[in-house]
């Protein structure tokens, strides 16, 4: 059972984390700060971090909530484990940018196999 209203992930060794994010100016967490901390690493340049372990990051998708830009996931590996998702947004031009970011990361938790 989900801890989000609306969001069933029947697999009760998966977990689905919603977030959101303002870049734009100081950099904060708008949704699922309770879950994930935000690091601004630059323009257009961000970290999020698990609070809990994550066991695997499965798979994580986020969109640009701006005319803007493009927004680009990366996974950031500590070993066998997941615990941070790296969010790169350009614009259309392909230069770096600020933009607000809303996403989901698809957890695996208890297991370090993919």
């Amino acid at each position: 059972m989900s801890r989000y209203p609306g969001i069933d992930v029947s697999q009760p060794d998966l977990e689905l984390i919603p977030f959101a994010f303002t870049g734009t100016g100081t950099a904060a967490m708008t949704f699922g700060s309770s879950d994930i901390t935000l690091t601004d690493n630059g323009t257009g340049d961000y970290t999020l971090t698990l609070l809990r372990s994550a066991g695997v990051v499965l798979w994580c998708s986020a969109i640009a909530r701006s005319d803007a830009g493009k927004v680009f996931c990366v996974l950031h590996d500590t070993g066998s484990t997941v615990s941070a998702v790296r969010i790169l947004c350009y614009s259309d031009a392909g230069t770096a940018t600020d933009v607000k970011v809303s996403g989901f990361i698809l957890v695996k938790r208890g297991s370090t196999e993919s």
